[in-house]
């Protein structure tokens, strides 16, 4: 069999196989709210083991970028128990990625218009897509010890929100941590990684989490370092080191059988293809994604994705 559509329990969630969906900013919550398109999104796709949302901002600072959904007001927790309930109907289980954007922010993006964040003042260097076009990101505000409060107080916050919007990965034993060892994305430069992320897996070991979830970035060599020191649940998200190449079910396969990880992630390969399972079983076909209905737009390239028919051919 498989190993990819086999069940594996991570925390106390069981999960009928080992494909997980990974978070993916779709850029289609108008004014922080997800919208019945969403929920018809990840309804489509409930036959993964666990749907792991896009990122969604725990307060109106948290916010990155244009048209990402958020989990602190009585709105957004109604709009995202349309989405749950539409995951649960078709049988599926879907956890919620609680993800604050630091500098990566601009005052256009903020009701108070606001510096965005972060730990220290220092500027990413790159540019953001806003309803001016594109603009610099400004240099952040250092964060005070009462804005570290707020943001763990608003992380607590947004948990509670979850449970009340009906995802299933929120509570003890439900709770994960993603980790993207090595990522130069929007100016970050870690001038240790083997050292930051040994440490942090040990760090992490006394505590029960659900699971630790890795997004390689051509860094395997620190995915091992991490499975030494985290033995418990690891889903993994694989880097193929094959140039732009997504990764494939072949590079889970072997994830699973080395015994790195514990369950995979796709990005890309859940985005166009909404019965993965399905096609990994049958040997494919899998359909391409098109990039340029990735972030923002309206149906195209988010709900309109085939899927196989009982001959074997998309529709």
């Amino acid at each position: 069999m498989n190993e990819l559509l086999t069940p594996v329990t991570v925390g106390d969630l069981e999960l009928p196989n080992r494909l997980v969906m990974a978070p993916m900013t779709r850029n289609r919550a108008r004014g922080g709210l997800v919208g019945e398109l969403t929920a018809e999104y990840y309804a489509q796709r409930a036959a993964a083991g666990l749907i792991i949302t896009e990122g969604t901002q725990p307060c109106v600072i948290g916010q990155g970028y244009l048209d990402t959904p958020g989990l602190h007001t009585p709105a957004q927790v109604s709009a995202w128990r349309l989405v749950t309930d539409a995951v649960h109907r078709r049988g599926g289980r879907i956890a919620v990625q609680i993800m604050h954007s630091g500098r990566i922010g601009h005052p256009c993006l903020y009701p108070a218009g606001e510096l965005p964040l972060a730990p220290s003042a220092i500027r990413s260097g790159e540019r953001l897509h806003t309803p001016a076009g594109l603009l610099e990101h400004p240099t952040p505000r250092e964060m005070t010890l009462a804005d570290i409060d707020q943001a763990i107080e608003d992380f607590a916050s947004a948990a509670r929100l979850a449970m009340a919007a009906g995802f299933d990965a929120i509570g003890p034993h439900r709770t994960g941590l993603r980790i993207s060892p090595g990522i130069t994305y929007n100016g970050m430069n870690e001038s240790d990684t083997e050292l930051l992320y040994t440490q942090l897996a040990r760090a992490l070991a006394p505590h029960d989490l659900a699971y630790v979830h890795v997004s390689e970035n051509d860094t395997r060599e620190i995915t091992k370092l991490i499975r030494e020191h985290w033995s418990g649940p690891l889903i993994l998200n694989p880097h193929p080191w094959r140039g732009d190449e997504p990764a494939g079910p072949a590079d889970g396969i072997e994830a699973l059988r080395s015994g790195l990880a514990d369950a995979i992630s796709f990005g890309r390969l859940w985005l166009a293809n909404p019965d993965l399972p399905t096609r990994i079983a049958a040997g494919g076909p899998y359909t391409e994604a098109d990039p340029s209905t990735f972030y923002g737009g309206d149906h195209r390239g988010y709900t309109d994705y085939p899927v196989l028919s009982p001959s074997g051919a998309d529709r």
